[in-house]
């Protein structure tokens, strides 16, 4: 099968540039991150975060306006987050322990999940055999392995693994038309990271009723807990934290976000200082342009798939996932392990047959999967937004994915074949 061939070759590609860029940069690499996790060799990235907000939690003080207004600690979860520590409490769990067994089992579990969605994806089209089925699990598993942003996380202790484990298994829902469901892990993915609950307004356009009966049950299943459980005061002090970061964002580079390449562009902070109380001063032209970026994005999510008569629903969905994830102002390393899905959704698509869009295909993954410290020398230069690398290959994609279909919402003749589904058999 012409499309395993290609796999394949792909996932020897992405170990030999692993192992190139690992001889190049021992220090910053995707190979020396995963040999750190498989040894659980975890950060407290969350934790210690979460520690200081619990602290507050219980000492009956206001949270954000203590410790983020107050003592300028970065703790930027809603206070829903508190539910984790919460039940460890009740259990009598050790969080920091507790926290590590739970990233380590999401880094598992997405690597599990990947295999599934791409043999799922495959075997829409194509009879597959019980070698084929474990081989090409093998290879997605191999191919999330090496992919950074889910390593990374891993690797700091950060809770967004758990995220990504979140979002992936809910695609995988819904391949299964498991939509009820999905729904109910995407609220699970707002407890952490809000900006999800802009699905609910996909689902209204898109008329998804039982996604979205079942994602707004949740949600406010969750929210009316958290106030009773954490009060009023603080949800309405966390839209007030939100604000601010909008307002402002990151400049550390690792801020692969179109906020972060604007503060690194104007020099409007320090580019490779990490402060835990610090963020970059308000600058208008920054902030006008965030907020033009994530609306235009945004509004592409939601309408663009609608115009154009998008038939792969899969496909919508993974889309505006990517496309709320690169619309906030700040977006890590480890967020773009929500871009791995609909990488490896479409990797059939793109390797069924070999073209021009094969290769754009292969390139935005690769970079994607790695990091590339080589652009640090823009730093102090107007090619700065190199640094940036993430933002082009993220948007790259997104525009790569609006190219498969054409305005009618065929098939467009000069780029692989898409069916209802995807692939269709032909291509294989």
């Amino acid at each position: 099968m012409k499309l395993q061939r290609n796999l394949y070759l792909f996932c020897a590609a992405d170990f030999i540039l692993s192992c190139l860029l690992a001889a190049l940069y021992p220090q910053a690499c995707e190979l020396r991150s995963l040999v750190s996790v498989l040894l659980y060799r975890l950060g407290t990235d969350f934790t210690f975060f979460m520690d200081k907000a619990w602290s507050v939690f219980r000492s009956g003080e206001p949270l954000y306006s203590t410790l983020f207004f107050d003592q300028h600690i970065k703790f930027i979860y809603p206070p829903s987050s508190l539910f984790l520590y919460g039940f460890f409490s009740l259990l009598h769990i050790p969080e920091e322990p507790a926290v590590g067994v739970l990233v380590f089992g999401s880094f598992l579990g997405t690597l599990f999940c990947a295999g599934e969605i791409l043999k799922l994806k495959i075997s829409e089209h194509v009879n597959l055999n019980k070698t084929q089925c474990w081989r090409i699990s093998l290879c997605a598993a191999f191919l999330g392995a090496l992919f950074f942003p889910i390593v990374n996380g891993t690797l700091l202790g950060n809770i967004q693994t758990l995220l990504t484990f979140l979002w992936t298994l809910a695609v995988l829902c819904w391949m299964k038309q498991q939509k009820g469901t999905a729904g109910v892990l995407l609220a699970m993915v707002c407890v952490f990271k809000p900006m999800f609950a802009l699905f609910l307004l996909w689902a209204a356009i898109r008329k998804e009723w039982r996604f979205l009966v079942f994602f707004l049950g949740s949600l406010v299943a969750i929210q009316a807990v958290a106030i009773v459980l954490f009060g009023l005061h603080d949800e309405i002090d966390y839209l007030r934290l939100l604000s601010f970061l909008g307002h402002r964002g990151e400049a550390f580079f690792p801020n692969q976000s179109i906020n972060g390449l604007l503060e690194r562009w104007t020099h409007n902070a320090p580019i490779f200082k990490w402060s835990f109380a610090d963020y970059p001063p308000y600058r208008k032209v920054v902030y006008i342009g965030t907020l033009a970026s994530s609306t235009l994005l945004l509004v592409l999510g939601l309408i663009f798939p609608v115009l154009r008569k998008w038939k792969d629903r899969t496909l919508d969905l993974i889309f505006f996932g990517m496309v709320s994830t690169l619309s906030s102002p700040i977006v890590w390393h480890h967020h773009y392990g929500y871009f791995f899905v609909g990488l490896l959704y479409c990797l059939p698509l793109a390797f069924g047959e070999r073209g021009t869009y094969t290769y754009w295909f292969a390139a935005i993954f690769l970079v994607l999967s790695n990091i590339w410290p080589t652009f640090n020398w823009t730093a102090n230069t107007v090619w700065n937004p190199l640094m940036s690398y993430d933002v082009f290959a993220g948007i790259g994609f997104l525009l790569l994915i609006a190219g498969w279909l054409d305005s009618s919402g065929e098939k467009n003749p000069t780029l692989p074949t898409l069916s209802n589904s995807g692939i269709s058999t032909p291509t294989y």
